[in-house]
């Protein structure tokens, strides 16, 4: 007798819960001097003008920008997880990701 596969669901934030945590990214890349772009359903959702519902954030920005605000952004992120192909943070358990 097989037992179903539990499910499992993402957890979606609020529209203000994610609106806070890209105004947070905003002002660190800013300190950092690192231009990126927001992708995925969340651009999708800013662009249509709709509500913020996504189960995380995801942002890209291009190599070059990547190796010239490495060393400012492991200043203004300290707890940031740099991986080869980007890095992730947390900010109040919303996962956020940059990719390159």
């Amino acid at each position: 007798m097989n037992s179903p596969l539990p499910t499992t669901t993402l957890k979606k934030y609020s529209h203000a819960e994610l609106e806070q945590a890209l105004f947070y990214i905003e002002e660190r890349m800013e300190m950092a001097v690192a231009k990126y772009l927001v992708l995925g359903q969340m651009a999708y959702q800013i662009y249509h003008h709709l509500l913020l519902e996504v189960d995380n954030i995801t942002l890209g920005m291009t190599q070059t920008q990547y190796d010239g605000s490495k060393n400012m952004l492991r200043i203004v992120l300290p707890d940031v997880e740099f991986r080869p192909d980007g890095f992730r943070m947390i900010y109040k358990g919303i996962p956020i990701d940059v990719d390159i």
